[in-house]
């Protein structure tokens, strides 16, 4: 007979003869008065009770719990660190005459061949029970958000601080969530099995919108805006802030696309009390918004684009020229309506600086300049006297370059008409 065949022949008759005597073991088992005895092979949070009655099996998982108890915890880790949750302070309950009860009737009121079966499986996968508990579920909570506390970190974007002449670059910080509800379906687990192992906690990383890399390249300032307010009202300088919050920090990548509107959100432009109202015409009709304070920070942040010599994409003037900006130097947005946008042509990463200081907002802009490179601003106003038209300031404004000192070209930036009506 081949090796192949005999070796395949005997595997069989080897599992043949334990499928037997664990059926003859278990009809044994049915017909003898062992009512109290666990079938062999079954286990109790690791600790082997089969073969055992009631009593012997409750006396060994008391051995072994109740050290544990007096003393012992949970071990909970993440990475290096780790953190013990004594079962005091969780009130840990062991029910270990239920479980062991749990142990005894299994398949105990079944046929005799079923329960033959049965042995014939445990005695092979071995079930594994986990001790019933009770756990108070406020104090596990309590201890679980202390550790939460200690693993919890926003993730923070790396930004740039200093002065145009000494730029400090901060890397950003990844942040780390703890999955409360994953961790808390964990501890329980390992508390039904009296696991003596940590318990690896759930921890996702969150990853920051603007990382280091992100900022290579940039070096200097290459366009400031300045525009005063007055602090005095109040709801106008809320508004400024918000708006200055939410622009601070924005990097635009090379031949990415800026959106005003994008940035700042709608949530800035809340209606209320005490906010400042503008003139803006929305759709051909003149409109009075509630977003004062918005197209300040959007109109600093114009005249900063200015002397980037960055072109804009979308730019709306107000009806009348605000007081903080002149005359063909404003920008207006309103919210789906009126939009600031440009595109960064540099070939450089763009970082914004926004803040106020002194009732002024001041933007910023960092990157990497034209080498030789200077801009004038130049805005021209005459008297709008034309047939047809109301009467008002007519404001031109021109960009013009020089290289080395020596004028090189001259741009049209904008014309824009404010009535008079408006502008009185």
């Amino acid at each position: 007979m081949p090796v192949f065949h005999r070796k395949y022949l005997l595997i069989a008759a080897f599992l043949i003869s334990q499928g037997l005597v664990s059926i003859v073991g278990g009809m044994l088992f049915v017909s003898s008065p062992r009512e109290n005895v666990i079938f062999p092979g079954v286990f109790i949070s690791g600790v082997e009770v089969g073969g055992l009655d009631k009593e012997k099996a409750v006396k060994l998982l008391e051995q072994k719990v109740a050290g544990r108890l007096k003393d012992g915890g949970i071990i909970l880790r993440y990475g290096d660190r780790k953190w013990m949750l004594s079962y005091r302070n969780l009130g840990v309950s062991y029910n270990i005459p239920g479980t062991v009860n749990r142990a005894l009737n299994m398949g105990r009121y079944s046929s005799s061949f079923t329960v033959s079966l049965m042995m014939f499986q445990t005695r092979y996968r071995k079930p594994d029970l986990p001790l019933e508990y009770t756990i108070n579920e406020s104090l596990l909570k309590k201890q679980v958000a202390g550790v939460a506390s200690e693993i919890d970190i926003l993730a923070q974007n790396a930004f740039i601080t200093g002065d145009a002449g000494h730029l400090k670059f901060v890397p950003e910080t990844i942040g780390k969530s703890f999955h409360t509800e994953g961790n808390i379906g964990r501890i329980k687990g390992a508390l039904g099995k009296m696991q003596v192992s940590p318990v690896m906690l759930e921890v996702s990383e969150n990853q920051p919108g603007i990382k280091l890399s992100d900022l290579k390249g940039i070096k200097e300032s290459i366009g400031l805006g300045i525009t005063p307010y007055r602090v005095s009202d109040k709801g106008r300088t809320a508004n400024i802030i918000s708006a200055v919050k939410s622009l601070d920090g924005t990097v635009i990548g090379p031949k990415a696309q800026f959106s005003f509107n994008r940035v700042i959100g709608p949530s800035v432009r809340e209606t209320g009390s005490g906010y400042s109202t503008e003139p803006l015409m929305i759709d051909g009709r003149l409109s009075m918004t509630s977003s004062g304070g918005v197209c300040q920070v959007a109109s600093t942040l114009y005249q900063a684009l200015l002397y980037a010599g960055i072109k804009v994409e979308e730019r709306h003037a107000h009806m009348a020229p605000p007081g903080y900006a002149t005359s063909g130097q404003d920008a207006a947005v309103a919210n789906g309506k009126l939009d600031l946008k440009f595109k960064n042509t540099t070939g450089y990463p763009i970082y914004v600086k926004a803040s106020v200081k002194n009732n002024r907002v001041v933007i910023e802009l960092l990157g990497v300049k034209t080498r030789g490179q200077t801009i004038q601003i130049i805005t021209r106003e005459t008297k709008l006297s034309k047939p047809g038209r109301p009467p008002g300031v007519h404001a031109s404004v021109y960009r013009q370059f020089y290289v080395d000192g020596t004028a090189a070209k001259r741009e049209v930036v904008s014309e824009d008409d404010y009535p008079e009506e408006l502008t009185q």
